[in-house]
């Protein structure tokens, strides 16, 4: 045993005071009792076990001691009784750490974001240990914490000796063995940002789809582009929904943002109407100059010629394209019309 210390039973101690020390009430004299709980007598490591492991253990009273002081002038304490109202008695119990401390529900912003907050990876499950923080229990009843309620413990580490995953809860289990636990699902956001990646890429290769679209006016490009958007936005908003919290719910919105993507495609007729028309009127002409039985065979084809070249600037009115585009798709299809 340390010089001026007494063993106090169960593993604790107390330190004595042997020579005249001078105390006031704001330098008082203190007498520390500390230790470790170790079984002793009739307190059998199985009673221990009980009192202060798992989940919610009970504690125990380990007995009544008693403080001895005396003065320079011969006053006396020296409890013996068994109540509080012995000034100089004191009742030791023995508490389980998951009485004085409780584990802090986060902040949603310290909340980590994972894949499926019902089957939380290893990787994610090491962030959430990292965040993880204790506080002093808000509903101890001991005096002497009273002040403390809600405040976090700064250095968790010493308290702490495991945080593990059990099943779909995060379980902190004290230096003492005793055991506090929350459902994951409190430490967890889903993470919808790679939903919302996947609909705007959707989004992104759909727009660059419609633009390649052959025959399509400007116009029709814009009316389809349009609706891309107006359903990236609405698929959007489907994944953001508060009411989306798992992984099927999450992957069912983006599965219908994307196919409704997919199916916005333009909607091709003012080209086509137009091309329709030209080729009737060339026809109608082409049948009239080769019907003209006052026409020479190199006429009617110089008129055919003429007929053609004008066709070709309304081609390109309506179409919109280059005179090479143009001229090539006309010389590819009216090629027996040259004269040359």
């Amino acid at each position: 045993m340390e010089t001026n210390k007494i063993n106090t039973q169960y593993g604790f101690t107390a330190n004595t005071f042997s020579a005249e020390t001078t105390a006031s009430e704001d330098s008082p004299a203190v007498i520390t009792y500390s230790g470790t709980p170790a079984p002793e007598g009739n307190f059998t490591l199985d009673k221990l076990k009980a009192a202060t492991k798992g989940e919610n253990p009970a504690g125990v009273a380990l007995g009544w001691r008693y403080v001895r002081a005396t003065d320079a002038d011969g006053g006396e304490i020296a409890g013996v009784g068994t109540s509080a109202a012995d000034i100089g008695a004191f009742r030791v119990m023995l508490k389980p750490q998951t009485q004085k401390y409780d584990i802090q529900s986060p902040a949603d912003a310290d909340k980590v974001a994972v894949t499926d907050p019902s089957a939380v990876t290893d990787d994610e499950f090491n962030k959430i240990k990292e965040k993880l923080k204790i506080e002093y229990s808000k509903t101890n009843p001991d005096k002497n914490l009273e002040a403390k309620r809600g405040q976090e413990v700064a250095e968790k580490d010493e308290r702490i000796d495991t945080i593990t995953k059990v099943g779909t809860d995060l379980v902190v289990t004290y230096k003492d063995g005793s055991v506090d636990k929350k459902p994951l699902s409190e430490f967890v956001n889903l993470n919808k940002q790679p939903a919302i990646d996947a609909v705007n890429k959707a989004a992104e290769d759909k727009i660059d789809e419609i633009n390649k679209t052959p025959n399509a006016t400007d116009e029709e490009k814009a009316a389809a582009i349009a609706k891309v958007n107006a359903d990236k936005e609405k698929a959007v908003a489907a994944i953001n929904n508060a009411n989306v919290t798992t992984k099927a719910e999450l992957d069912k919105a983006k599965e219908a943002g994307s196919t409704a993507i997919a199916a916005d495609n333009p909607v091709v007729t003012k080209k086509d109407s137009a091309k329709a028309d030209v080729e009737a009127a060339r026809k109608a002409k082409a049948d009239a100059i080769t019907a003209d039985k006052n026409l020479s065979q190199a006429k009617k084809k110089m008129q055919l010629l003429l007929k053609l070249t004008k066709q070709l600037k309304m081609q390109q009115k309506s179409n919109r394209c280059s005179d090479d585009r143009c001229s090539r798709r006309y010389s590819e299809k009216y090629w027996n019309y040259r004269i040359w």
